[in-house]
């Protein structure tokens, strides 16, 4: 039995046309069935902290001040008014680095009440600069 040219030919025509019909069939099947990915997706860690007033009662730290976020940039942990937007440094770093660089942040004077401790604002603070 042999196979003349032409029949060889035909049965190329039909392997890749099934090879092409394969592929389009395994492209429609991902698309239809993504790979589930394995690695657990990583925790997203918070950039701010919201405070307010009304969560700690006598112990706010603040004399106008109702609510605001406590966030890190350069290291420096800074609290920022919700109702103006004023921006406040909490540590040194945002003391120094607020002169440095000629930014509007304001210390605490006078807006912290003497004898109210703010160190929860802080240790906040420097575990979102970690």
């Amino acid at each position: 039995m042999s196979t003349t040219p032409g029949n060889k030919k035909s049965k190329i025509r039909i392997v890749g046309i099934g090879l092409v019909i394969l592929a389009a069939l395994y492209v429609v099947f991902m698309r239809a069935n993504p790979p589930k990915s394995e690695a657990p997706v990583a925790a997203i860690e918070p950039t701010e902290l919201h405070f307010q007033k009304s969560d700690y009662g006598e112990t706010w730290p603040f004399r106008t001040i109702e609510s605001g976020k406590v966030y890190c940039t350069d290291n420096a942990v800074l609290f920022r008014d919700d109702k103006g937007g004023q921006i406040y440094g909490l540590n040194g770093t945002a003391k120094t680095t607020g002169r440095a660089k000629g930014y509007d942040w304001k210390s605490l004077d006078g807006e912290h009440i003497v004898g109210k401790d703010i160190s929860f604002l802080l240790e906040a603070g420097n575990k979102l600069c970690q």
